[in-house]
């Protein structure tokens, strides 16, 4: 094999690499963001509901969760108070009871009746919790077509 060759094989190889390289950090920008979108919306709607879990579980019941959304008050034992209407329970482990039990928050991805969804926990009283779930499926359903995109322009 020629010189010549060798160089062209080598810059179409190094290309090849960068391509793929800013396509998979295309990628995982565009999901940061994604999911960043989805987790100011669930620490906003966490302080719009902040009161009702305040008040206690009587006036929690009342409450009406936007479309798709799952609510959950938590207590540090791992008791849970759900509107009447919500029968899927969200996540309750050891983190999660923590956060009841101390302070601080919990953004994680997880899934909730067979759909991924970003859930939220959050310290809201002394020993309790509020928890909040949103759907992924429209962010899951662009990065499946980025995905998709991105496989194209790399090969």
């Amino acid at each position: 094999m020629t010189l010549s060759r060798r160089v062209v094989l080598a810059t179409a190889a190094a290309l090849g690499a960068v391509v793929v390289l800013l396509s998979v950090f295309a990628y995982l920008l565009v999901q940061r963001e994604l999911y960043s979108r989805v987790d100011v919306t669930l620490r906003n709607r966490a302080t719009e509901l902040a009161p009702s879990v305040e008040a206690g579980p009587a006036t929690f019941r009342t409450l009406i969760a936007a479309p798709g959304e799952y609510v959950q008050m938590l207590s540090a034992d791992g008791r849970s108070v759900r509107p009447p209407y919500q029968l899927t329970r969200l996540p309750s482990g050891r983190a999660e009871r923590a956060i009841a039990a101390g302070s601080g928050s919990l953004t994680e991805t997880g899934e909730i009746g067979g759909a991924r969804a970003r859930i939220l926990t959050t310290h809201v009283g002394t020993g309790v919790a509020l928890q909040i779930s949103r759907p992924l499926a429209d962010d899951e359903a662009t990065l499946s077509r980025l995905r998709i995109i991105l496989a194209i322009v790399a090969v």
